[in-house]
Formats: C-alpha cells, structure tokens, sequence
C-alpha cells in the first residue's frame, strides 16, 4: 500500500502545480480536521467512534473515549491520538513550502495564525513527543538555512521569519513538557513511560533471538509479551500494542529490515536537503523540497512512540512528492 502511495505521487505529479495543489489540498485538509478537533474536545466524545468495527483489537481501540488524568484526549478521524499527531507532523511543515506566499505580500501572519491553529489542535491529543519532534523539526531547519545561507537568511525570507517566530514558543512549550513529565509527571504519564521502556527492553532481547530475519510478520506484539514471560531479568507485559515502529519492524522482520526501512526516510530527508541546498534550482523547488523534508523528518522522529500504521499512506506520498520534485527539478518544468 505504501509503496503504491509513493508510486503514485511520484509519477503523476508531472508538475510543480501540480504539487503545489497537493500540498495546499493537503493543508486545507487538516483545516477541516482541525475543526473537527476542537468539536470533539467541546462535546467531549468522537462521532466517528460509533463506526468503529468491534470485532476487531482496532475498532475497540478506535471506539475508546482516551482520557489522560480524567482530560479527554482527542483523536479526530484517526483511532488514536498518536495517530493524528502524527498527521499533524506532517502538515505543519508543509506550511513552509510557500503554496500560500506565492505573489501574495505580508501573509506570514496568516500562515502563522494557521499554524497556531494546527499546533493547539494537535496539542489537544496531549502527546509529548508532538512538541519533541517538531521542536527538532523547526531547528533542524533553522540549522540547514543557516549553514547554507549564511547571512542572506535574515533578509526578505519569509519562511525564516515565520520559522523564527515559532521556535522559541514551541521551544518553551517543548521545555515545560518535559519539565513536567520528568518532576510533575502524573501517575498515567509515568506509566506510559515506563510501559514504552519495558517495550523497547523486551523487545531487544527478542530481535537478539531472531537477528536476521525477524520473528515473522504480525508477530512482534506476541514477542514481548512472551519474552516478558520467559525470561527472569525482562518486565511482564499485558498491553500487546507496541509504541515504537522501528522495533516492531524489527522484531518482524530483522535488523536488516529495520536498517533498510529507516534508510529509505533518511534518504528522502537527505534529498531534499540536497535539494535545496543546490543553488542552481529554481526557488520554488528549493522551498517545497525543504518543507517536505523536514515534514518526513518529523514523522521519522515519531515513529520512535509510534507503530499505528495510519499516517503511513500520507508520509509515503509525501516522500513520493519530493521524488517527483527531484525529477522536476532536472528538467523545464516549472510553470505555475
């Protein structure tokens, strides 16, 4: 499925206005999800719950109320709140791609407004890796305009202002969150840390029983909870779901696996890098690859809390739409 996404992005987007209206579709969409974010939170149930299939270990997940310390955490159209932050990743970087500054004048507020808008809908799922990730994601990106810039960054740049604008408040959100889990943690969250702990412990000690090729597809769940049963120094585990994508890859399919897949998004990142680092491309090109970029890099991050396979067909296109970007960027075409 994923790899079909990626296909696909990759050879239709035959132009840059083309992707240019996927990713402005694509924030447009998230305006919509967002909506529906804030009126879950005021009504205090999801709608989309009641079609959730019961039959299935998903369908009961996704029809849960969540509630974290008796707050509702809100999931939106997603089963999980783990889930639509990650949506939320993936969008938010997508604002500095410049679909909304082309041949407009002074809509960095605008585009600030909207992402302030994503980031307290987002905030609303109560996930601290959210403003781990786009903390990373935001410096990551100050980091590479300023190594390949230089001082040109700080004249007439949009997406550096609007970038600079953001940072420090996410970075004193970031800051307050971990100030809180690691002194005023609640009991819930000092659960959830230590339940991802004992995940990743089992879970080494089973991919060192099956290095190569894995346990199987489907098995990495049963894994540590029955490694967690075997053997006298691992932790006993209840809860089969794991919060990490790149161990349960792992405990299914191998290290070889694990390294290949984590490749493919380093190798996406590092190209759109490249990318824009190259001078000779056209603007446009530049500004789309390094918002994609970064957007690929802020799901990567989260795949590390993360193993719910939603957001996946939309990371994919993602990557998809940078390979198309890359073509284009060899040829002539750049109408718009």
């Amino acid at each position: 499925m994923n790899f079909f996404v990626f296909c696909l992005a990759a050879f239709s987007l035959n132009s840059l206005d083309r992707v240019y209206k996927c990713i402005k579709f694509s924030i447009y969409g998230a305006l919509i999800a967002s909506v529906y974010v804030f009126v879950e939170k005021m009504i205090g149930y999801n709608f989309f719950s009641s079609f959730a299939d019961l039959n299935t270990n998903i369908g009961i997940v996704a029809a849960e109320n969540k509630y974290r310390d008796g707050v509702l955490r809100v999931q939106g159209g997603f089963e999980h709140p783990l889930a639509l932050v990650q949506y939320y990743l993936v969008v938010i970087p997508l604002l500095l791609s410049g679909v909304f500054f082309k041949g407009k004048k002074n809509f960095i507020p605008f585009v600030m407004l909207i992402g302030f808008f994503f980031f307290i809908a987002a905030s609303m799922a109560m996930v601290r890796t959210f403003y781990v990730a786009l903390l990373l994601g935001l410096v990551l990106y100050f980091v590479i305009r300023f190594l390949w810039f230089g001082r040109s960054i700080f004249y007439a740049n949009e997406r550096f202002i609007l970038v600079l604008g953001l940072a420090p408040f996410v970075f004193f959100v970031a800051l307050y969150k971990i100030y809180d889990m690691a002194l005023l943690g609640s009991g819930a969250e000092i659960s959830s840390t230590m339940t991802r702990f004992a995940q990743l412990y089992n879970g080494f000690v089973g991919v060192s029983e099956q290095p190569l090729l894995g346990h199987g597809i489907g098995m990495a769940t049963k894994v540590i909870v029955t490694v967690g049963e075997n053997y006298p120094d691992t932790f006993i585990i209840w809860n089969e779901a794991i919060d990490n994508l790149f161990l349960s890859v792992a405990l299914d399919s191998g290290i070889p696996a694990v390294l290949f897949y984590m490749m493919v998004f380093i190798s996406s990142i590092y190209s759109g890098f490249t990318l824009f680092k190259n001078k000779a491309n056209h603007e446009i090109i530049r500004n789309m690859s390094m918002s994609m970029s970064i957007a690929i890099f802020c799901s990567f991050v989260s795949m590390s809390v993360l193993s719910i396979f939603t957001v996946l067909p939309f990371v994919f296109f993602v990557m998809g739409a940078l390979c198309a970007v890359s073509a284009l960027s060899k040829s002539n075409k750049l109408e718009l």
